[in-house]
C-alpha cells in the first residue's frame, strides 16, 4: 500500500512537470514565399511555420497592408507534433499590383502556454521580385497602378480643359453681347452723313446715357461719331486710323484749321479713357459731347463752303 501511494505520488509530480515546465524557449519561426520570382498579378504563396510546445496558444500579428501586398486568403495547417512539442503552419495567399524587389516580414507570432508564460518571436523576411510579363528589354513597361494613376488624372484634365474651354467661350459670347448692347443703333432709314450724325449726337444727349454705356463706350461713340463722319463726308479712312495719324490727316486741311485743337483735345481723352483707365466725371464728357457737336458743326459748314467755292 505504501508503494502504491509513493508510485502514485511521483506519477502526480513527474506529469505536473511535464505540464508547467514546458519552455517556450525552444519556440522558433520561419518565414518562406513561393514562388520569389513572380509576375504582377500572379498568386504568391506566403508559409510561416511556427514551433512550439504542444499546449501553447499561437498568435501571428500580420499587419493589415501585409507589406505592400494584397491579402486573398489565410490557411491554417497543424503539420506534426513529437515529444510535446507541435508545429503549426499558417499559409498566406497574397498578390502585387506593382512591380519590383518587394520584402515580406518579419512576422511577429505571440506565443502562450497554460502557466502563464508568454513570449513574443519574430520571424526572418523573404524577399520576392514581381516583374512584368514583358522581358526587361521591353522599356515602355509600366504597373498596373501607375497606369490607374496616370490615365485616370489624365481624363480628369481633358474633361476639366473642355469644361474650361466652354466657359471661356460662353464668357466671351456673353461679353460681345453685352458690349453690343451698349452700342447706339442708329435708325437705318437715314440716308445722309449728317442724319446719321445728328441722330446719334441726339441719342448720346439722353438722360443716364453716361451710366448706360460707361465711360469707355460712351467716348467711344462719341470719337465713332465723327470718325465715321469724317469718312463718309470727306472720304479720309478715320474709322482706320489711330488718333495722332489722323490728326496728322486733318492737319493740312483748310477746313479744319479752326477745329484742330479741339478734336486733339477730344479724341487724346477718349484714348485715354479706352487704353489708361482715366476716369473723366459726368460733366467733362457732358462738355466733350459740346466740343464734338461744335467740332461737326464747323467742319460741315465749312466743307459745304468749300464745295462751293471749288465747284
Amino acid at each position: 500500500m505504501i508503494k502504491r501511494t509513493i508510485v502514485s505520488i511521483i506519477v502526480f509530480f513527474c506529469m505536473t512537470y511535464v505540464v508547467f515546465s514546458q519552455s517556450l524557449t525552444s519556440s522558433e519561426s520561419t518565414l518562406k514565399a513561393s514562388p520569389q520570382d513572380s509576375i504582377i498579378g500572379n498568386l504568391v504563396n506566403v508559409t510561416l511555420e511556427v514551433t512550439a510546445p504542444i499546449n501553447a496558444l499561437i498568435e501571428p500579428d500580420i499587419p493589415e497592408d501585409f507589406y505592400g501586398f494584397e491579402l486573398i486568403n489565410t490557411k491554417k495547417t497543424l503539420t506534426k507534433s513529437e515529444n510535446e512539442i507541435k508545429t503549426e503552419i499558417f499559409q498566406y495567399e497574397v498578390v502585387s499590383f506593382t512591380t519590383g524587389e518587394k520584402e515580406i516580414g518579419p512576422i511577429k507570432t505571440t506565443i502562450s502556454i497554460p502557466n502563464g508564460e508568454t513570449r513574443s518571436i519574430s520571424s526572418g523576411t523573404v524577399k520576392i521580385n514581381i516583374r512584368s510579363v514583358l522581358t526587361p528589354q521591353d522599356k515602355d513597361i509600366k504597373d498596373i497602378s501607375d497606369n490607374l494613376k496616370i490615365n485616370l488624372p489624365l481624363i480628369f484634365y481633358l474633361i476639366a480643359t473642355l469644361v474650361l474651354l466652354l466657359l471661356i467661350l460662353g464668357i466671351t459670347a456673353l461679353f460681345r453681347k453685352l458690349k453690343n448692347s451698349k452700342k447706339l443703333k442708329y435708325n437705318e432709314k437715314i440716308k445722309t452723313p449728317e442724319e446719321k450724325a445728328q441722330y446719334r449726337f441726339e441719342q448720346l444727349e439722353k438722360p443716364d446715357i453716361f451710366l448706360i454705356l460707361g465711360r469707355p463706350g460712351y467716348y467711344q461713340e462719341l470719337t465713332d461719331i465723327l470718325r465715321e463722319y469724317i469718312f463718309e463726308r470727306y472720304d479720309i479712312q478715320a474709322p482706320e486710323m489711330t488718333t495722332s495719324e489722323l490728326l496728322k490727316k486733318l492737319k493740312p486741311e483748310p477746313w479744319f484749321t479752326e477745329v484742330y485743337n479741339q478734336i486733339k483735345n477730344v479724341f487724346v481723352r477718349s484714348d485715354k479713357v479706352k487704353f489708361s483707365k482715366f476716369m473723366p466725371t459726368e460733366e467733362t464728357a457732358s462738355e466733350d459731347l459740346k466740343t464734338a457737336l461744335d467740332i461737326y458743326h464747323r467742319i460741315k459748314y465749312k466743307g459745304e463752303t468749300s464745295q462751293e467755292e471749288l465747284s
